[in-house]
C-alpha cells in the first residue's frame, strides 16, 4: 500500500447489504432533490453562464469562444480552467439546455468524487465503524462548500473529482496502476484550475510533513505529470495564439504577474496581505469543523492511533495554510472552501470510528457531522422550498420569448443567459462585472447590438450603446421573505431584468 503510514486493520467491518442500502437511500435523494430544485437554487448568475458558453459555442460549430473576452470576437477561451467546459461540451451535445441539465453534470462529478473518496479512505483502513463511513459519505454531498459548488454550474467539482481520483489511486496496491492513475489526474489538474496545483503543493508539503513515508511514487507521478500538464495547456493556448491573453487571464488576480495584466486590486501584495486574516472566516463551516476537531484531537490524543492523530494534525494544518496561500497567490472564496472540508471531514469520520470506548468522543464527532450534512444542503433547500415562486425561471424565460426574435444580437445580463442563448442569432455577456475587467465589446459589436436585457449590475449599460433605445419590458423582483435574513449565506439575487431595443 503505497499510504504506507495508514495501514489496513483486521478488525475493519466489510460493507454489508444494510449498508448498501443506505447508500442507496442517501444516492436516491441526493440526486431527486437536486434534480427538482436545479433551476430555483441558486438563481442563474455569472460564473455559471461564463463556463456553459464556450462548451455551448464549441458543439455548435462556433469554436470554444466567448464573444468579447479579451476583446475579442472568435477567439480560444482563455478562462482559468478549460477542463470543466470542455467536458461539459459533449455532456451537452446529449442532454437539453437548461439550468437542470447543465448543473446535473456538477451532480454527477460530485457524487463520484464522494464514492471515491469514501472508497479510498475504507482501503486505507482507518475507519472501524459502519456508521462513520455513512456519515462521510452523506457529508461530503451534503455540506455547504460542496453543495455551494456543485449547485451553481461552476467548475470547481471537476478539481474535487481529480483529487479524489488521486486520493483513490495513492491506495491502490498495483504500483503501476497507482503511478498510472495518479499521473492521469495529475495531469489533468493544471486544466482543471489554476489554484489546484497550489492546492496539491500545500498538501504534498502537509503529508511529507506528518505522514513522512510510502508517499514517494504518488508524490513523483503527479508532479511529474503536473508538469507535463502544464506544457501541454501552454502549447494548446500558443497554437490559437492566444497564450498572451491566458497569462493576462490568470495574472489580473494574482501577485505572481505578467507585464499585460493591468494593476488591480487583486495582485496587490500589500491590499492581499491586510486581507489575510479575513479567509480563515470565508467559510464558517469549515472554520467551526477545523475547532471540532482540534478540540477531539486533543481530547482523544492519549486514545487515539497514531495514523488516525496524523490525519487529523494534517487536516487541521490544511484548513489553516491552505486559504491563506490560496489568497496570498490568487483568491480564496467559499467555492474554494471545498479544499479544507473535505480533509476535514475524513479526519472526523476517522476520530468517529476510532473513538472506542469513548462516548463523549464519538459525540463530538458526531455533533461535527450533523453541522456539516445540516448546514449545507438541507438548509438550502428549506429555503428553497420557502422561496419557491420568487426562484422560479419560468417569469425569465416568458420575457425573453416575448422579446427576442431569431435575427436579433443580445447583450443579456447573466441571470438570462439560457433563453436568450436558445433564441437569438448571438449573445453577448456584459464580462466587465469581473473585476477588474472593462468593457470588451468594440464600436462595431456595439452598434449591431439590438436587444438589451440589463439587471441591477448592468443597468446602467444602456449609455453605453450608440443609437436611441426604448425600453419595451420589464420582469420586477418578487420582494424577499423579511423572516429569512438570518440565513443571509444562502440568500439569492432574485430576477430583476429591464428588456431595450433599439429604436429604428
Amino acid at each position: 500500500m503505497s499510504v504506507g503510514a495508514l495501514r489496513e486493520p483486521a478488525t475493519a467491518k466489510p460493507i454489508g447489504q444494510a449498508e448498501r442500502v443506505q447508500y442507496a437511500v442517501v444516492v436516491a435523494l441526493y440526486l431527486a432533490l437536486n434534480l427538482i430544485t436545479a433551476d430555483r437554487s441558486p438563481t442563474v448568475a455569472k460564473d455559471e453562464a461564463i463556463f456553459t458558453e464556450p462548451a455551448l459555442n464549441l458543439i455548435h460549430g462556433r469554436g470554444f469562444t466567448i464573444v468579447g473576452w479579451n476583446g475579442q470576437r472568435d477567439h480560444f477561451w482563455t478562462g482559468n480552467a478549460p477542463l470543466y467546459s470542455l467536458a461539459l461540451s459533449p455532456w451537452l451535445a446529449i442532454m437539453p439546455f437548461s439550468p437542470r441539465d447543465v448543473r446535473s453534470f456538477n451532480y454527477v462529478l460530485a457524487l463520484g468524487t464522494a464514492m471515491l473518496i469514501l472508497s479510498a479512505t475504507i482501503r486505507t483502513g482507518i475507519f472501524l465503524t459502519r456508521s462513520s463511513r455513512v456519515l462521510l459519505f452523506t457529508a461530503l454531498l451534503c455540506t455547504y462548500s460542496i453543495s455551494f459548488s456543485y449547485r451553481s454550474g461552476r467548475y470547481d467539482c471537476m478539481g474535487m473529482l481529480l483529487f479524489a481520483v488521486v486520493y483513490y489511486g495513492a491506495t491502490l496496491r498495483s504500483a503501476w496502476t497507482r503511478v498510472g492513475v495518479v499521473a492521469i489526474a495529475g495531469f489533468l489538474v493544471p486544466w482543471a484550475g489554476f489554484q489546484l496545483p497550489v492546492l496539491g503543493l500545500t498538501l504534498s508539503l502537509v503529508t511529507i510533513l506528518i505522514v513522512r513515508r510510502g508517499l514517494g511514487d504518488v508524490l513523483l507521478s503527479f508532479w511529474a505529470a503536473a508538469f507535463v500538464g502544464v506544457c501541454a495547456l501552454m502549447l494548446l493556448y500558443a497554437r490559437f495564439g492566444v497564450l498572451d491573453e491566458f497569462i493576462t487571464t490568470i495574472t489580473r488576480h494574482s501577485i505572481v504577474h505578467g507585464p499585460l495584466a493591468e494593476p488591480t486590486l487583486y495582485n496587490s501584495i500589500q491590499l492581499k496581505w491586510g486581507r489575510l486574516p479575513s479567509v480563515l472566516f470565508v467559510d464558517p463551516v469549515s472554520l467551526l469543523l477545523a475547532a471540532m476537531l482540534t478540540i477531539a484531537l486533543f481530547a482523544g490524543w492519549s486514545s487515539l492511533t497514531a495514523p488516525v492523530k496524523r490525519l487529523a494534525t494534517a487536516a487541521v494544518l490544511m484548513w489553516f495554510f491552505m486559504p491563506l496561500v490560496i489568497e496570498l497567490l490568487y483568491q480564496y472564496r467559499s467555492y474554494y472552501s471545498w479544499m479544507v472540508t473535505i480533509p476535514l471531514l475524513i479526519a472526523l469520520a476517522s476520530i468517529h470510528g476510532n473513538a472506542g470506548e469513548s462516548r463523549s468522543l464519538r459525540r463530538l464527532a458526531s455533533a461535527a457531522f450533523v453541522v456539516a450534512i445540516v448546514v449545507g444542503l438541507p438548509l438550502r433547500l428549506a429555503l428553497t422550498f420557502v422561496e419557491w415562486h420568487r426562484r422560479d425561471y419560468a417569469p425569465v424565460e416568458n420575457l425573453v420569448g416575448r422579446n427576442v426574435r431569431a435575427n436579433d444580437y443580445v447583450y443579456t445580463d447573466f441571470s438570462a443567459y439560457y433563453p436568450v442563448k436558445k433564441r437569438a442569432a448571438s449573445v453577448v455577456l456584459p464580462l466587465q462585472v469581473y473585476p477588474p475587467y472593462r468593457s470588451m465589446l468594440t464600436a462595431g459589436q456595439r452598434s449591431a447590438v439590438t436587444v438589451l436585457i440589463l439587471g441591477s449590475e448592468t443597468a446602467a449599460d444602456v449609455s453605453g450603446f450608440p443609437g436611441r433605445w426604448r425600453e419595451v419590458d420589464r420582469l420586477s423582483a418578487v420582494r424577499a421573505n423579511d423572516f429569512l435574513r438570518f440565513l443571509r449565506p444562502f440568500e439569492t439575487e432574485a430576477y430583476e431584468l429591464h428588456v431595450y431595443r433599439r429604436a429604428l
